[in-house]
Formats: structure tokens, sequence, C-alpha cells
């Protein structure tokens, strides 16, 4: 039986990641200025909705917005330094990752790469 479009397409990008991703950071790095007026020219179309859906969110997850916010003022006042990731090492583009939101000065340093693939479920 032959594989759907869709199940070959997922196929094909979690078995080229690497390729994929790095040929997307080149296109951007060699598009900047063009994606950059794009993302100021649809940010302006529609920010009456993304302010109101990031208001939704925060509203919804209140837990979540406290512990991004205490994490944030902990930086910004130096009692909360940040760290390499402590998957690959790297210092670039950290993210704080909370295990618990109810600990909210307790976070994982991670990059941006190891964070999204761990809220997507992937093996870091």
């Amino acid at each position: 039986m032959a594989r759907s479009r869709a199940v070959y397409d997922a196929t094909y990008r979690r078995k080229h990641h690497e390729a994929i991703a790095a040929r997307n950071r080149q296109y951007y790095a060699d598009h900047r200025e063009q994606r950059r007026r794009y993302d100021r020219e649809h940010y302006k179309q529609h920010a009456a909705a993304m302010n109101a859906k990031h208001a939704a969110y925060y509203r919804a997850n209140p837990e979540k917005f406290a512990a991004y916010a205490a994490v944030h003022a902990a930086l910004a006042h130096g009692e909360l330094t940040r760290h390499p990731c402590e998957v690959c090492g790297s210092t670039e583009r950290m993210c704080a990752h909370h295990d618990d939101y109810s600990k909210p000065l307790d976070v994982r340093w991670l990059c941006e790469r190891h964070h999204r693939r761990l809220h997507l479920s992937l093996a870091i």
C-alpha cells in the first residue's frame, strides 16, 4: 500500500532535519531585510489580533506568565544568571525552562533549539 504524501513529507523532514534547518537558516540570512520588512508590515496589519491573542494566552495561563515574569525580573536584578545549555553547552539564544511553574526560579537552561525540541517531545 502506498504511503500518503503527508506521511512521506513528515518522514523526509525527520530524516533530513539538519539539512533543512541549515538551508532555512541560510535563506533567512540571505533575505534578512526582506523578512524584516514583511514582519513589520504583517505586525502593522494584525497588531490588534496578535495583542488580543497574547492577552488571552496570559489570562488562560496565569501561572506560566507569573513564572516567566519572575525569571525576567530576577535576571534584570542580577538574582538569576543565564547558564549554558544543559544539552549542548551553547550560550546563544538561551531559554529558561520550567519543569514546575509553582517554582518560578527553578529553571533549566536550554538553547532555543533544545527548548523547542523538549516541548515537541523529541529526544534531546
